[in-house]
């Protein structure tokens, strides 16, 4: 009986380093308001990756009843990794929308502020993007020898001026000639409703 035990208890030692090692992969399915009607949209998105890390996948997508069918909107290209605590919605953001970061085999970011809006009277919402921020394409150009490396968006409260939720947009920079040497550009963006998206105000490079 001792032997069979002892042999269990070596097998469990031996799967450990292989339960320890399971990738991080994740799914939510969340309702959220997405459109500013009575009614909840769901959220799914999803992260999966393989104990290798040679395969990584993430997508997010919106599904919304209209008309008697459901429709699923896919909210960006998939990706090759999203956090799954860097998805806001209604609550954090102050308005019906989705918030979050998706990057790519490319190495290269987005970032962006998904709301379903009515093109026109009675037509069924669409995805109408209140915030698009791409690494490929940045509102503020990095320092010279220095690339993104890492994007972050957050929503928050930055400034007495302005009513509502901000957002918080945080790119890292780094360099392959100055190697462990960063910087960090911080760009505030307030919501401007006359032209329904977010607009910059202010923008900071700080040490890394």
């Amino acid at each position: 009986m001792a032997r069979a035990t002892t042999s269990a208890f070596v097998a469990v030692l031996a799967l450990a380093p292989a339960a320890l090692a399971s990738p991080p992969s994740w799914f939510l399915d969340r309702k959220s308001n997405l459109d500013g009607d009575r009614a909840l949209e769901r959220i799914h998105a999803a992260y999966d990756v393989s104990s290798d890390r040679k395969y990584q996948r993430a997508e997010i997508a919106a599904f919304d009843t209209c008309g008697g069918r459901k429709r699923r909107y896919e909210l960006a290209p998939p990706g090759t990794f999203m956090a799954r605590d860097a998805i806001f919605g209604r609550r954090a953001l102050g308005r019906p929308a989705v918030l979050f970061s998706m990057s790519y085999a490319d190495r290269h970011w987005i970032a962006r502020v998904v709301q379903l809006r009515a093109k026109q009277k009675g037509a069924c919402p669409t995805p109408a993007l209140l915030f698009d921020y791409s690494s490929v394409r940045p509102p503020y150009p990095a320092p010279e020898d220095y690339t993104v490396g890492n994007v972050y968006a957050a929503p928050g409260e930055h400034s007495a001026a302005y009513t509502g939720k901000e957002l918080l947009l945080t790119e890292t920079y780094s360099s392959p000639r100055l190697g462990p040497v960063r910087k960090i550009r911080n760009t505030y963006l307030r919501y401007l409703s006359s032209k329904q998206r977010y607009v910059a105000y202010r923008t900071e490079v700080v040490p890394g």
